[in-house]
């Protein structure tokens, strides 16, 4: 019953389908010799075992050949994706001989039969070949991405614990990944009825989105039906879920996450050129930066990652699992230092992806290459699948996510038929819900490559920054025209920071103008501060207008912050920093003392009068002068006449005037003046005058001096005497009289 390989004809045949091929001047006449080998089928109990299509690379000079049983291909191109004419050769079907190297593909419809009925275990048998020019097959030149497998039902409902006879086979490939590491699969006891087998880098995968990106998780699980469809939210090189035709047919095209094996059907040809099966290569180091986001948080962006590989990176107490990408960017926390690491289990993954089989012995996949070669170690967790298998007779254990020896006569992770006894679980004796692997897809994963890791730490930018406002004028008073104030900006982040400049935010003084280097206008940018260095801004100016001189004080307040750019692009803004100037009024204030140089004075008498004016107040003082407010004199006063107009605080000056006095002012008594002092303070020209100052001299009669002519003697000159002493005393006496008389009258005039 087993398929038997569609063999070279005779000699006669041979040469006969040689003469056929010259005439059609398709090859040059070849020395024929039977092969050694040929890439065919299994051989035992699987009626149907092909890919959709098989690759065959065929170097210059060679042919391609195969001969198909039961079923023809739809379709052959050459290396040039170019139609080929295949030609009857040897009891199959040749192209004309290739001229240059090339993988060529042969298009084929895999029969499944629904029924699962047969006619004969090798009813599609197919056998191809890459052919030298000597007619002697090249072994390991044929491979296919996936396998679709048909058998005959692999048990009996009545004998569940029992295969039907010819009904379970043997698979074994050698997978190759396209980076060139190669793992023989072996899979013992096989009865998958329909099912299909691919290999690929990543297995099942949650298609994660975060962080305005789609990238790939692997979930290192196996998967609970038999198909991924769209929308649900995984992505494998899997069935679509499709079931028009044949189910196995409608495979995945969109698959993204990972990459597809080269299924080898024997061991890969030496000849294979490195662009089809590379030389393995270790694990390149990838590269890490984080950057700043602000607000603790931070960006990794890991480039230079093998998508053959799955790394986990851990930062901030978050581990993110990455498959089938080259590069990725997870966001994190960081409001402190990060140390993160970055790991690799190995070099190289090779996921076995068993699509709907009901029975498996079990399966070996060892490592052929690279620095682990013949390692067999294999994982699997089907802790996932929990939709109503009943287990009781399995023997396989739900996972081994630290891996265990495949390399064994009944191999690993297999699974009896009987995992459901109809008669007691009638509920699950249906379709899709006999067996352990019935209906699912079953993820068994072997590595190869020495595992890596990588490690750093981060510091995240803090950018921050400060300002210190302060004004050089506490107070201002009248004579003040403008203020004068100071920015210090500090960077006290741990990052530079750029285009640092000037945010006035408040100015409440009465300037509104805009002029360059004004409050209202700082035009300066100081293009990169470093840690810990200040930026200073001096002297910016504010105008005092006449809004800020007030009758009563005024506050004038200015209130700022400052702003700068991180390397991350980050901008921060300092808290506000304000200083104030109190406007503090003048107190102008002046004297006067007003003197005589006289205090009495005879009639003729000429009168000096001085006047002291000292600046009593607090700010200086203009257009000071002397104003006389009354004088009595019969004769007019002079001008006055002061030495200056202004005078600082505190000074003093003499003013002088002069009078004359005559019999008039004797017959008054006095002469007196009043006057005060006035002037006008600086800076807001506030009027300021004196008190009133009065100085005063009084009026003396020159006394009559009477000389004697004759000289008398005896009493009759005491008589004499004593009356013209008697006369001149009632002279003044009257005098005097009148005297008061006119000075009442002219007080009351």
């Amino acid at each position: 019953m087993a398929p038997t390989p569609r063999k070279r004809t005779q000699r006669v045949l041979a040469g006969i389908a040689a003469a056929g091929f010259i005439a059609a001047g398709l090859i040059s006449t070849p020395a024929l010799t039977p092969p050694a080998h040929a890439e065919k089928s299994p051989t035992v109990n699987m009626p149907t075992f092909a890919p959709d299509v098989f690759y065959v690379y065929v170097k210059k000079g060679e042919y391609l050949w195969y001969n198909f049983q039961g079923r023809q291909p739809s379709y052959v191109l050459d290396g040039d994706g170019n139609a080929v004419n295949m030609t009857t050769w040897m009891g199959g079907m040749a192209s004309p001989y290739a001229p240059r190297d090339g993988v060529y593909q042969i298009g084929y419809d895999p029969y499944i039969d629904h029924d699962n009925r047969y006619a004969s275990n090798d009813q599609f048998a197919w056998n191809v070949q890459a052919v030298d020019s000597s007619n002697h097959t090249i072994l390991g030149r044929v491979w296919a991405d996936k396998v679709f497998i048909g058998q005959r039902l692999s048990f009996d409902w009545d004998n569940p614990a029992t295969p039907k006879p010819d009904s379970v086979g043997e698979v074994n490939l050698v997978a190759v990944s396209p980076t060139g590491y190669r793992y023989q699969v072996n899979a013992k006891e096989y009865g998958g009825i329909q099912s299909v087998i691919a290999a690929t880098s990543s297995g099942i995968n949650k298609v994660v989105t975060k962080d305005g990106q789609d990238y790939c998780e692997p979930s290192y699980q196996s998967y609970d039906d038999w198909a991924i469809r769209d929308g649900s939210g995984y992505d494998a090189y899997a069935p679509n879920g499709i079931e028009t035709d044949t189910w196995v047919k409608h495979y995945r095209t969109n698959y993204k996450c990972g990459e597809r094996y080269k299924l080898f059907f024997s061991t890969p040809a030496a000849d294979i050129p490195e662009s089809i099966l590379p030389t393995p290569q270790a694990l390149g180091t990838p590269t890490v930066e984080l950057k700043d986001l602000g607000n603790h948080k931070a960006q990794a962006v890991i480039t230079g990652l093998d998508k053959f590989a799955a790394y986990t990176f851990n930062a901030a107490g978050k581990e993110t699992t990455v498959q089938g990408k080259t590069s990725v960017t997870i966001n994190i926390d960081a409001d402190q230092a990060v140390n993160w690491s970055l790991k690799a289990a190995s070099s190289n993954e090779l996921h076995l992806m068993m699509s709907d089989v009901e029975m498996l012995g079990g399966l070996t996949i060892k490592a052929l290459n690279g620095p682990t070669a013949g390692d067999a170690t294999v994982y699997w967790d089907d802790t996932s699948l929990t939709s109503g298998r009943y287990v009781e007779n399995t023997t396989v254990p739900t996972s081994a996510l630290t891996g265990v020896n495949s390399d064994t006569a009944t191999g690993v992770h297999g699974w009896n038929s009987n995992n459901v006894n109809p008669i007691l679980h009638r509920e699950y004796a249906v379709a899709e819900k006999a067996t352990y692997g019935d209906g699912r897809i079953i993820d068994t994963w072997a590595r190869s490559g020495e595992a890596r890791e990588w490690s750093g730490s981060f510091i995240p930018e803090t950018p921050s920054i400060s300002l210190v406002k302060t004004v050089t004028e506490k107070t201002y008073g009248d004579t003040d025209t403008q203020l004068h104030w100071t920015y210090t900006a500090t960077n006290t982040g741990n990052v530079p920071l750029t285009n640092v400049h000037i945010i006035d935010d408040t100015y409440d003084g009465g300037y509104t103008g805009t002029d360059p280097d004004t409050v209202n206008a700082i035009t300066k940018t100081c293009d990169t501060v470093q840690p810990g260095d200040t930026c200073t801004w001096e002297n910016i100016v504010s105008p005092l207008v006449d809004a800020d001189f007030p009758d009563a004080g005024k506050t004038v307040t200015n209130t700022a912050k400052t702003t700068g750019v991180s390397p991350a692009g980050i901008t921060v803004t300092s808290d506000p920093s304000s200083d104030s100037s109190t406007y503090v009024p003048a107190k102008p204030a002046i004297s006067i003392e007003k003197t005589v140089d006289k205090p009495e004075f005879h009639s003729g008498d000429k009168l000096a009068w001085t006047f002291t004016v000292t600046n009593t107040g607090d700010i200086s003082l203009h257009d000071v002068a002397v104003v006389e407010d009354s004088y009595n004199g019969n004769t007019p006063l002079s001008d006055v006449s002061c030495p200056d107009t202004t005078l600082a605080v505190g000074a003093s000056m003499t003013c002088t005037a002069t009078s004359d006095t005559d019999d008039t002012d004797i017959r008054r008594g006095d002469v007196t003046n009043t006057a005060h002092a006035t002037g006008i303070s600086d800076g807001r020209n506030r009027n300021v005058e004196s008190d009133q100052s009065t100085a005063k001299s009084i009026g003396k009669v020159t006394p009559v001096t009477v000389i004697p002519q004759l000289p008398m003697t005896g009493g009759t000159g005491i008589v004499v005497i004593a009356g013209i002493a008697i006369i001149a005393t009632l002279s003044v006496a009257g005098m005097t009289i009148a005297y008061k008389r006119r000075s009442t009258e002219n007080d009351e005039n």
